[in-house]
């Protein structure tokens, strides 16, 4: 135990005998003899109210932030001021620094995570590295599925976060790209941890039902860039901007500025937007190189200069990542064309957030002759401030607004739609539809070969969580069942 928690700041609140860890645990249901159970507290339980319980199945080491009641002298009870960074702490020190072992990219970001994830792997792939990615498409290596599930979206715990560490050393992965969210850095949960990389997307509304101020959720984003040697950052954020200012006074890592519209250090020029596809030039080297890649939108030109510099970095030459670049053909569930012999225009895409909903709508209305048709609703249980605003964006840049549910949770449906309601437009043709399917058969039945339908909020994800339980469903599989009825 002293050697797990060794240079870390702790109180021993009672000591009982000796004990040897095997294993360290943060889930009463799991929790047994051999375990030191970190107690947590969280949203919706605190496990400190499980010391009795994790007792009696034969735990005798525990480590605490609160003071707690205890009535046996056998056991050992360890208080600090955050177990969550404590949790981080002693797994680090128990897998043996694992973080280290790798050269690890962060990226954060309340759009393009996902996206700019999926360039990075897939030009570092390209250029004969072993890539581990870990995020909302779950854990690859080199794109291809590791059975290792966690329990949240997009960033694991500190637990889970060093058994999939283990699992990459051991199939032999030498970089590491990791989709780090708000939720992750707040908790926690991957402190301790060496990135070479941090990358910084963007800032925009959303998770406020759990940051409660903008400010917290920007702090919550910035700890990863004391974290890491390298930041690139997009300053055409406001908060970008902030963040670049400030660690370059902190002088916390090297910053790196990306940019379309202001003066940086890497500028993307010359912009060419195509139907399914893009073009920029950006001088890297002294050099300026041509960028091309078969991906849609603005927001692409962003997430691929952002991948492009931090591959750079990593010591790959611009001549292997252009060829990589153009290699992809699309993001899994990122403004995704489904596929069909009808010549309709379909497209999944994960914008669930004001921000990402308006770049997606912009980038397909750009290139359609006929109307843009918007499926999409908002999350139950989740930030309800955004849900009028998306509303209201829209109303404002589609021609059709279907409002739909999401995952409604344990959230009344119908209160979610009326929320979405009022930011919208009553003067424009709009519907509303409870099922999810059933919207998306209104939409596709009412296109035209030279309308485009966006089916948005979901992208990759196969399930509705309807109360707290998960079913399935797919977008794209329930637009192509539409289409073939058609």
């Amino acid at each position: 135990m002293d050697i797990l928690l060794k240079g870390y700041k702790y109180e021993i609140v009672n000591l009982g005998k000796e004990r040897t860890i095997e294993k360290i645990e943060i889930d009463s249901r799991k929790a047994k003899k051999g375990n030191l159970f970190i107690c947590i507290e969280g949203e919706k339980y605190d496990s400190h109210s499980a010391i009795s319980e994790c007792y009696k199945k034969g735990v005798r080491v525990f480590v605490t932030s609160k003071k707690v009641k205890i009535e046996e002298n056998d056991i050992t009870i360890i208080k600090v001021e955050d177990t969550r960074d404590c949790l981080a702490y002693v797994n680090n020190i128990y897998f043996g620094n694992l973080s280290e072992k790798f050269e690890i990219v962060g990226v954060t970001g309340t759009n393009g995570k996902t996206s700019t994830t999926y360039y990075i792997e897939k030009i570092l792939s390209y250029a004969e590295n072993k890539v581990g990615t870990i995020g909302t498409l779950g854990i690859k290596i080199n794109s291809k599925d590791v059975k290792l599930p966690f329990e949240t979206s997009t960033t694991p715990d500190a637990i889970d976060m060093q058994k999939i560490y283990s699992k990459f050393l051991e199939e032999g992965v030498n970089k590491i790209i990791a989709e780090v969210s708000s939720h992750g850095l707040k908790q926690n949960r991957v402190n301790y941890t060496k990135f070479k990389v941090g990358i910084f997307t963007n800032l925009t509304q959303d998770h406020l039902d759990f940051h409660n101020t903008f400010e917290d959720y920007y702090e919550s984003k910035k700890k990863l860039f004391n974290m890491c040697e390298i930041g690139i950052i997009n300053i055409d954020n406001k908060y970008g901007k902030r963040l670049s200012s400030e660690l370059k006074e902190e002088r916390k890592c090297k910053v790196i500025e990306i940019s379309i519209n202001e003066q940086s250090d890497y500028k993307a020029k010359n912009i060419k937007l195509r139907v399914n596809k893009l073009s920029y030039d950006v001088t890297i080297d002294g050099k300026t190189e041509n960028i091309k890649i078969d991906v849609p939108g603005d927001f692409t030109v962003y997430n691929t200069l952002m991948a492009i510099l931090c591959c750079h970095e990593l010591g790959v030459s611009v001549e292997v990542i252009k060829e990589g670049l153009g290699k992809i053909k699309g993001v899994p569930g990122r403004i995704e064309p489904v596929i069909n012999d009808k010549n309709l225009n379909v497209f999944v895409d994960y914008a669930h957030t004001p921000d990402a909903l308006e770049m997606v709508i912009k980038a397909i209305k750009r290139n359609t002759k006929g109307r843009v048709i918007t499926v999409f609703g908002c999350g139950g249980d989740r930030d309800v401030v955004k849900r009028p605003i998306m509303g209201s964006i829209s109303s404002k840049y589609s021609d059709i607004t279907i409002v739909t549910s999401d995952n409604p949770r344990t959230e009344n449906k119908q209160k979610i739609v009326d929320d979405i309601l009022k930011g919208m437009n009553s003067n424009k043709e709009n519907y509303s539809y409870i099922d999810r399917d059933v919207a998306i058969k209104k939409a596709i039945e009412i296109a035209t070969p030279e309308d485009s339908v966006i089916i948005a909020g979901k992208g990759h994800e196969d399930y509705q969580i309807i109360g707290e339980k998960k079913y399935h469903f797919s977008d794209y599989e329930t637009a192509m069942k539409v289409i073939g009825g058609l």
